[in-house]
């Protein structure tokens, strides 16, 4: 089933942190998904402007879109800021998200974001494989 959305026309300046504060206002919140990845720039200082998101049920999935599509972001206001889009995501599930992070991290060798996955966000004392890929406890 579908679980995993691709969120769209992110502000750049927007981090993790504030990405999910946005998606509890509109009714998502944590205990709602188990995998978050907000892509970051090749430097690391901003995101590439889309997140990954794996919700647990699929009609959370699908509520996403329709109150998600069109909103206006809340912080980081400027003229090319555009109202964001959902879609779902090419991979799907959280097992698959997972093992796509590994094979993205593997390949670049040096990390330069990690997902948010599974549990309250407090994140477990090693790395998943040494690859610097942090898993979140339930």
């Amino acid at each position: 089933p579908h679980t995993t959305v691709m969120i769209g026309n992110i502000p750049f300046s927007y981090n993790r942190q504030q990405l999910m504060e946005e998606l509890h206002a509109l009714g998502f919140p944590r205990k709602t998904f188990d995998f978050l990845h907000l892509s970051e720039g090749k430097k690391g200082t901003e995101n590439r402007g889309f997140a990954f998101v794996n919700f647990i049920q699929k009609s959370t999935a699908l509520r996403c879109f329709s109150r998600v599509t069109g909103h206006v972001w809340q912080k980081h206001q400027s003229a090319e800021v555009k109202d964001a889009a959902v879609c779902w995501a090419a991979i799907q599930g959280y097992a698959e998200n997972l093992k796509a992070r590994k094979r993205a991290v593997t390949k670049r060798h040096h990390p330069t974001s990690t997902p948010l996955s599974r549990g309250s966000g407090v994140p477990c004392a090693q790395t998943q494989e040494g690859l610097g890929f942090q898993v979140f406890r339930l």
